[in-house]
């Protein structure tokens, strides 16, 4: 069911092909020390449940979850009738638009809980509610995010799924969840939509202004965070293009 997901998604990730991708550039650390960047201790999970809603062949669960040390996040959390095994996590886009929030997926959510599947559908942070700062801030909020992504699949579990588990990211939801599905080896597939390469290219486009060195230097500093980065260790045959 996952797979089929995968396949029928459209994927705006021109910038992500998988196919022919080259390792992460001079300078960056090796994968096995980047990935330690988003390491958690997963043994402090706590959820605070606010409401639920029974739709009849699921329920909807209003959530807040502790992110180990990041800003609390909130979430949906939508767990069908009966047995659960499969389990999405759903990060939303940044816009002006209503959907730019938790709701962006709820409806694909509700339509896989009908197929046995669970799904989370966490609030994004960064850079939804702070705007980028320039310096080492960002980088640190960018691994909150990592984490507050990879204690959704926590969550999940604690709902009853199982696994296989797949991400499904738009927009910056999924430059996150490119660095989720390849440090959280839960995940099997990835569906991204409409991702850049790098957080400082957007950050610097539509916040920061950076020119001459001190763009350099901002790039320099977050390369060790950016999705294309990361895309040559996604999970075996989690793409389609």
């Amino acid at each position: 069911m996952l797979r089929k997901l995968a396949v029928a998604a459209v994927l705006a990730v021109a910038a992500l092909a998988p196919a022919g991708v080259q390792a992460a550039e001079p300078g960056i650390p090796p994968f096995e020390e980047r990935a330690a960047l988003f390491d958690y201790d997963p043994s402090t999970l706590a959820i605070t449940v606010f409401s639920v809603e029974d739709k009849g062949f699921a329920k909807v669960w209003n959530v807040v979850y502790d992110t180990a040390g990041g800003p609390s996040a909130s979430a949906y959390v939508v767990v069908p009738t009966g047995t659960t095994r499969a389990g999405v996590l759903f990060a939303h886009w940044l816009s002006a638009h209503p959907t730019a929030n938790r709701t962006e997926f709820l409806d694909d959510a509700l339509a896989l809980a009908r197929r046995g599947a669970a799904s989370i559908l966490p609030s994004g942070f960064f850079p939804w509610v702070p705007n980028p700062e320039g310096d080492a801030t960002d980088a640190a909020r960018i691994v909150s995010e990592v984490v507050m992504q990879r204690r959704a699949l926590d969550v999940l579990e604690e709902f009853g799924a199982t696994g296989p588990f797949a991400v499904v990211g738009h927009d910056y939801g999924g430059m996150y969840g490119s660095i989720t599905a390849v440090v959280d080896d839960r995940v099997s597939t990835e569906v991204l939509m409409a991702v850049d390469a790098t957080f400082s290219n957007w950050f610097d486009r539509y916040w920061l202004g950076l020119t001459g060195p001190a763009e350099t230097a901002y790039q320099a500093l977050l390369a060790p965070y950016d999705p294309i980065n990361y895309v040559d260790h996604a999970p075996a045959g989690a793409w389609s293009t």
